[in-house]
This record gives C-alpha cells, sequence and structure tokens, in this order.
C-alpha cells in the first residue's frame, strides 16, 4: 500500500492547550507518510509515522519505535515541507515533532535539514526548544 499524502493550504495548529500527554498515540509499526506539504506556519503539531511518545511529554523527544507486523517495514515520511515558520510552544515541558525511522526530505521556513544515513535529530524552534525532528531506532 502506498503512503498516503497531504496538502494543507494555510497554517496548521493544534487547538490542544494542555498537557502533551493528552494526545492520541501512533499504534501501527508498519506505517508510513507520504508528502506533506503545508503552504503556511506549523505550530503545536506533529507528524508521526510508526513511533510512539514513550516519555509521555510530547513527540520529537525521547520517542521509541513501534515494534512493526512485518520486520521489513520501514516506517517512513516520505517528505515534509513547512513553507513557513514550525514552532512548539512556550509551555516548560511540551515536545512537538516530525517523528519516524527514516524520515527522507525536510525543509521548514525555506531552511532545508541535512538528512543522513545515520539516526537523525535536532530541533527546528530553536527559540522555543520543544519543535524537532526524531529518526527513532
Amino acid at each position: 500500500m502506498a503512503p498516503s499524502s497531504s496538502d494543507q493550504n494555510g497554517d496548521a495548529q493544534t487547538d490542544q492547550a494542555g498537557p502533551s500527554s493528552h494526545r492520541p498515540q501512533a499504534i501501527n509499526g508498519d506505517a508510513s507518510i507520504g508528502t506533506v506539504l503545508v503552504h503556511g506556519t506549523w505550530t503545536q503539531s506533529d507528524i508521526v509515522a510508526g513511533a510512539l511518545d514513550s516519555g509521555g511529554n510530547g513527540f520529537g523527544r525521547n520517542d521509541a519505535l513501534i515494534t512493526p507486523n512485518d520486520a521489513r517495514a520501514i516506517a517512513k515520511i516520505d517528505s515534509v515541507t513547512i513553507v513557513g515558520a514550525g514552532t512548539g510552544d512556550t509551555v516548560v515541558g511540551d515536545y512537538f515533532g516530525i517523528v519516524a525511522e527514516q524520515i527522507g526530505k525536510l525543509s521548514v521556513g525555506g531552511a532545508k535539514f541535512v538528512l543522513t544515513t545515520a539516526k537523525d535529530n535536532a530541533e527546528i524552534d530553536i527559540g522555543n526548544h520543544n519543535f524537532a525532528y526524531l529518526e527513532v531506532v
């Protein structure tokens, strides 16, 4: 089955205002996402394939890979492009992320992140330090 893709016209922002532990958890270790294109900004939101928030503090920090049903499956996000800024929020201990076993391409606010064959992770929101991308093991 081909991964799904999404094209978001305008901004993307969560409507949740509480701790990130209230977010739903991913349950499919075989899941993949195709291309995600956001024409506006990305705020307080996650893109997750095949990972779970094992620390209960939100995605993008201390996450774990869900054991896949098919050992050959790779939980992958093919490409994420956020045309505007990507931010978390100002709540201490709250985290947001783009998380998968493998991320193909990532661009936020015109900046292209260098992804390697190793497991990469880095902050996207360097002001609030709570929005990151993470390739889980």
